[in-house]
C-alpha cells in the first residue's frame, strides 16, 4: 500500500458559464503532514500546519471522523469531542495568500484495549466566483476553479501495544490476520518467478492496511514464495510468506 491508499486528496470543482476554454482560478492549499501516529502516551496533541501557497484568500473547513474497522473495511463514525475522544479545532479558519496556521488534535481519551484511527479532513470552501459581466452575459467566456483539500489520517494507539501478524498459505492463497491491537501495513508485496534474483522477474502484490481483528487474503501468481514489507509501530520489516 502506498501512501495514498490511506490519505485521502478532495478536489472541489466549480464551474459557472460553459465554454470551449475556461480559464482556471488556482488558490493552493497544502498540509505538512498526512499522517499522524501517536504512539507515546505521553504525547496527548500534535499539530498539523496548513499554508495557502496561492494568491487567493482561502476558507477552510475541518471535519473529523473515526474510522471503525468492520469485516468489510471502515465505517466512518462522527460525534462530539467528547464522544470521539478528539478534539481538533479550530474547525474552520481563514488562511491569507502566504499565511499558514495550525489544525491541533488533542486525544481526550487514550484507548486501552486498542489503537483508534481518526480522519481528519480539510477542505477548501468554494465561495462564489466573479466573471465579468459583458463577458458572461455574451456566453462566450468561463471560469473553472479547482480547489483540493486534504486528507489526514491520525492513529492513537494504547497504552500497551501489541503487534501479532498471523499469516497462513495454501497453495497460491496467503491469507493474513490482524490478531494483535494496532493496525499494520503490508506493503511492497511482491512474488518472484525467482527468488535468488528478486529484480528481474517479480510480480507486484497488493497492498493493504489490515486493521486490529480484521483478516485478508491475496490470490498468488505462482508457487514461489511472497514477500512483503510489514510497517507496524515498531518499524518496517521485510518478510517472507
Amino acid at each position: 500500500m502506498t501512501l495514498s491508499t490511506y490519505l485521502g486528496i478532495i478536489t472541489i470543482v466549480a464551474l459557472l458559464c460553459a465554454s470551449a476554454v475556461p480559464t482556471p482560478a488556482k488558490a493552493n492549499l497544502t498540509v505538512d503532514t498526512l499522517l499522524v501516529d501517536m504512539a507515546d502516551p505521553a504525547q496527548s496533541r500534535r499539530d498539523l500546519t496548513l499554508a495557502n501557497t496561492g494568491s487567493e484568500k482561502l476558507y477552510v473547513q475541518v471535519d473529523v471522523e473515526e474510522m471503525v474497522a468492520t469485516d468489510e473495511g471502515r465505517n466512518a463514525r462522527t460525534g462530539s469531542p467528547d464522544e470521539l475522544g478528539l478534539l481538533v479545532t479550530p474547525n474552520r479558519l481563514i488562511l491569507e495568500p502566504g499565511q499558514r496556521r495550525a489544525v491541533r488534535a488533542v486525544v481526550l481519551d487514550r484507548p486501552v484495549d486498542r489503537e483508534r484511527v481518526f480522519r481528519i479532513t480539510m477542505k477548501p470552501v468554494v465561495g462564489d466566483l466573479l466573471v465579468d459581466e459583458p463577458t458572461a452575459q455574451a456566453g462566450t467566456s468561463a471560469m473553472i476553479k479547482v480547489l483540493v483539500g486534504y486528507q489526514a489520517y491520525l492513529f492513537v494507539r494504547p497504552a500497551r501495544i501489541e503487534e501479532d501478524l498471523v499469516a497462513t498459505r495454501e497453495g497460491r492463497r496467503l491469507q493474513f490476520r490482524n490478531a494483535g491491537n494496532v493496525s499494520l501495513l503490508l506493503d511492497s508485496g511482491r512474488q518472484c518467478a525467482d527468488p535468488a534474483m528478486p529484480r528481474d522477474d517479480c510480480d507486484p502484490l497488493p497492498s493493504r492496511r489490515i486493521y486490529p481483528g480484521q483478516a485478508w487474503s491475496v490470490e498468488l501468481p505462482n508457487d514461489n514464495r511472497a514477500q512483503y514489507t510489514v510497517d507496524a509501530p515498531s518499524g518496517r520489516i521485510f518478510r517472507d510468506f
